[in-house]
């Protein structure tokens, strides 16, 4: 039986880079540094993984993830996982939605519930060995996939709740106009028909003639 394909895919395909944040403190741990020196060389020599990047400031690593022009996976070893890590992993994933991998040998609680309540961080507590360093990568990366179907499914919801209130503010308009909700309702209709438009973007457009806004 062929063994399974363990290498590091983005969505879009290719290899995807790895990108390593260690704090100093850190790089004393013999297990961190294995964990690292696998990054580095073992993943990349398998085909796993494009060469890993080393940062050891969260400054320097701030500035490798807003340059970076392909998907990467980030991994963090902290000794202490607080709120100012929380809003730097939030920026760099507003700036390129990644998988992120947090070893931690403590962490704030309040500052976890944040980073995980967004699908794409996977917390590793006190240590990460380097022989589980692959299938921490592959949780990473499904705990990630899942995450942004999630997302998305999340966004077409409320697009479809907005434009049931939009549609509802427009009906609302033409009733002041003297017609019943059934007529607003097909004349919202018919002209979504002729424009070959969604009813909500014929609601939007109507309300910003008739209130005067964009």
């Amino acid at each position: 039986m062929p063994s399974a394909d363990r290498r590091v895919y983005p969505a879009g395909g290719g290899l995807m880079q790895t990108v390593i944040y260690c704090e100093p403190d850190c790089l004393q741990d013999s297990e961190v540094q294995a964990g690292i020196q696998y990054l580095q060389s073992h993943i990349y020599s398998q085909g796993i993984s494009h060469p890993s990047a080393l940062c050891t400031t969260l400054r320097a690593l701030e500035q490798r993830l807003a340059a970076k022009h392909s998907e990467c996976l980030t991994v963090l070893y902290l000794t202490y996982l607080s709120d100012v890590h929380q809003a730097l992993i939030a920026r760099c994933l507003a700036l390129c939605p990644m998988p992120v991998v947090v070893v931690a040998q403590t962490f704030d609680g309040a500052a976890l519930s944040e980073l995980l309540s967004c699908g794409r961080v996977t917390f590793i507590p006190s240590s990460l060995s380097a022989a589980r360093i692959n299938s921490v990568l592959q949780l990473a990366q499904l705990r990630f996939a899942v995450a942004t179907v999630n997302l998305a499914k999340t966004s077409q919801l409320q697009e479809t709740i907005d434009g049931i209130e939009v549609i509802k503010q427009a009906k609302g308009l033409l009733q002041a106009q003297g017609i019943s909700e059934g007529e607003a309702h097909a004349c919202l209709q018919r002209q979504a028909m002729a424009h070959q438009l969604p009813m909500a973007v014929v609601a939007k457009r109507y309300i910003a003639v008739t209130l005067g806004t964009k």
